[in-house]
């Protein structure tokens, strides 16, 4: 049985909220650093601080959270459980805003790859950008999901907006493209 989140705090869809930290409870014990290494908050917040009791894990912030902002955690599918070492079946997205609203934007898509779960989806808002100048080697990008088994992904409460969305296979984990090193793909859309 894939490992899931029974609880969180705050809750899912929550407004009006100003955390100062995220709390997520496993339904089975799980590998921390596969934790910790699966967990993405848009917009980005800086490294994130890890506080473990038994199957809950408290996640703190390095910076505050701005004003009326819907922030997106993802907690990706290279999650695995300790017992026999299955992996997250699908991501799983928690969103809150600290404002009156909270986003609700959605990009689905599938990618076609042989191994497809696991790679990184990368969406980067072209808002006061050109498309053709966006450089995933130094920008890192607004919105991130990891694709499921089957190569399925949702990027979900994000701004309604115009995207540049790119599936990478981010080897080092550094939220970057990194030429040579990582395998991408783009719509053909």
């Amino acid at each position: 049985v894939p490992p899931s989140i029974l609880r969180t705090y705050p809750d899912s869809n929550a407004t009006r909220v100003t955390p100062d930290h995220i709390e997520l409870e496993f339904a089975e014990y799980v590998e921390r650093r596969s934790v910790e290494e699966a967990i993405f908050v848009s917009p980005y917040l800086g490294k994130l601080e890890f506080d473990w009791s038994g199957t809950e894990v408290t996640i703190r912030f390095p910076e505050s959270l701005r004003q009326n902002t819907t922030y997106v955690l993802t907690v990706g599918t290279d999650v695995v459980d300790i017992r026999a070492n299955n992996r997250m079946a699908h991501a799983y997205t928690l969103a809150f805003s600290t404002g009156d609203s909270i986003d609700r934007g959605v990009i689905r898509g599938r990618v076609f790859d042989e191994k497809p779960d696991g790679i990184m989806i990368f969406a980067y808002v072209l808002t006061g950008l050109l498309a053709d100048t966006l450089d995933p080697t130094h920008t890192r990008p607004h919105y991130i999901v990891q694709t499921g088994s089957d190569g399925t992904f949702a990027l979900k409460n994000i701004a309604f907006a115009s995207y540049r969305v790119i599936a990478v296979r981010d080897e080092y984990r550094n939220l970057f493209y990194d030429r040579e090193v990582d395998q991408f793909g783009v719509s053909t859309l």
